[in-house]
């Protein structure tokens, strides 16, 4: 993970759009992506991968989850189930959170698969 990423994290925190937990949740995210499925978290894409997870726990936690996803996500969790088991495993035993909508599932799906192939 760059610093860059730690630092959107730190912003989007202090400015009050996700909680204390929110970022450490996020954080925990990235370094289970970085050492079980050796996916390196940075870059733009690391950084839009940060991002929407982080608002993703927060909108979850505010039950204000997003419900469907985009065409696109659809898509890639199409071509790529596996990603998709691997997204719903960071959700429920990483971050211990279950019935997790299928709209924040599959955007995270989406930008694990980006990171992957990035």
């Amino acid at each position: 993970m760059d610093s860059e990423i730690l630092e959107r994290l730190e912003i989007l925190h202090t400015s009050g759009q996700i909680s204390k937990e929110d970022k450490d949740r996020t954080l925990k995210a990235i370094k289970y992506l970085e050492n079980k499925l050796k996916i390196k978290v940075e870059k733009e894409i690391g950084g839009m991968f940060a991002t929407h997870l982080a608002k993703a726990l927060s909108r979850i936690a505010c039950s204000e989850a997003i419900e469907e996803s985009s065409e696109e996500a659809d898509v890639a969790v199409r071509e790529h189930p596996e990603i998709l088991r691997e997204a719903e495993i960071l959700f429920e035993d990483t971050l211990g959170i279950k019935d997790v909508p299928k709209g924040e599932i599959n955007f995270i799906a989406m930008y694990m698969n980006l990171l992957l192939n990035s």
